[in-house]
């Protein structure tokens, strides 16, 4: 089964990272297998991180926050926090551009910047068929 590995990282552009992949991933559901947030320090003092993935649109992903974004809580120490979702968490996407951006978001929904203690996240997605470019 094909994994897509995203590994995101503040930046100073709002939070706004491009991703480059090595060809496009045709519309399928996707399965999220596991997320590790890193930081160092203790300077990021937020509860959660929201992550806006493109091809997760909020008419596809539904959370209470109303915000259709993927979150994840986050400690207040340095080191990693590790999600492992057992057979995994099904989320149904649209087709997958080669080249997308995703933003990292904090609790007030404002960008995560490179200035923050935050280094990154890391998110691991399996989907069925790498046969469908």
């Amino acid at each position: 089964m094909p994994t897509l590995h995203l590994r995101l990282v503040p930046t100073a552009n709002n939070g706004i990272q491009k991703v480059f992949l090595s060809n496009p991933i045709r519309s399928q559901d996707l399965t999220l297998q596991s997320v590790v947030v890193s930081q160092k320090g203790n300077g990021y003092n937020q509860s959660a991180v929201y992550v806006r993935i493109p091809f997760l649109s909020s008419n596809q992903f539904h959370s209470g926050d109303k915000k259709g974004f993927l979150t994840f809580p986050v400690g207040h120490s340095s080191g990693l926090d590790h999600f492992s979702f057992g057979s995994g968490l099904r989320l149904e996407c649209d087709h997958i551009q080669e080249v997308f951006e995703c933003q990292l978001l904090d609790a007030s929904l404002a960008g995560i910047t490179d200035d923050t203690h935050f280094t990154s996240i890391d998110l691991y997605f399996s989907y069925k068929s790498a046969g469908l470019f």
